[in-house]
């Protein structure tokens, strides 16, 4: 959590941290834990040394991450579903990404249409096997505004995705999470 701490080299160093806060269960990002890919034991035993749960993984690092562009489309979601079969087997109920790329400026509504297609066949896919998938607008990204946003949840299936509403970057990005909670409650 702290900047001198960030890193994957320093994983150990903040669980041992949110143990001894006496946190039970963290969330973490896939470059901090992916080394642990082919030996989730690992990953498992080192938690529990810690009286630690695994709430869910956020993508990141190496992954692809451009949801606009459909030529990347499957990539995309090749590596997605592999995060998703990894945090299922620690009893993850849920995958939140952040979105990556650039706020372009002008009319979205292209680069919209093709987020919304890559986030409902994800949606689905984890859906199928009973997690929920949320996407965060994130500042500096290309899905940040209220009207990214808006247009995201118009766009995509709500049986299929969801939104996390990070209270932090909603506000810089100049949003109010109260209303955007207010307003998509029943996406959260």
């Amino acid at each position: 959590t702290r900047p001198d701490w960030n890193g994957a080299e320093n994983f150990i160093r903040s669980i041992d941290e949110a143990s001894s806060a006496e946190y039970h269960y963290i969330e973490t990002f896939w470059q901090y834990v992916e080394r642990w890919a082919d030996n989730p034991e690992g990953l498992r035993d080192e938690l529990a040394k810690r009286k630690l749960t695994l709430e869910t993984v956020s993508n990141g690092g190496r992954m692809r991450t451009d949801f606009v562009d459909p030529a990347k489309r499957d990539g995309v979601i090749e590596d997605h579903m592999k995060l998703v079969r990894f945090i299922h087997g620690f009893g993850c109920d849920h995958l939140k990404i952040n979105i990556a790329g650039k706020h372009a400026p002008g009319d979205r509504t292209a680069d919209y249409k093709e987020m919304a297609k890559t986030f409902n066949e994800l949606g689905k896919r984890i859906n199928d096997m009973r997690m929920k998938f949320g996407v965060h607008p994130h500042l500096g990204s290309a899905m940040q505004t209220k009207q990214d946003t808006e247009s995201i949840m118009e766009m995509t299936d709500p049986k299929l995705v969801n939104l996390i509403v990070d209270t932090g970057h909603t506000t810089m990005a100049g949003m109010d999470p109260v209303d955007l909670t207010r307003r998509y409650l029943h996406r959260i």
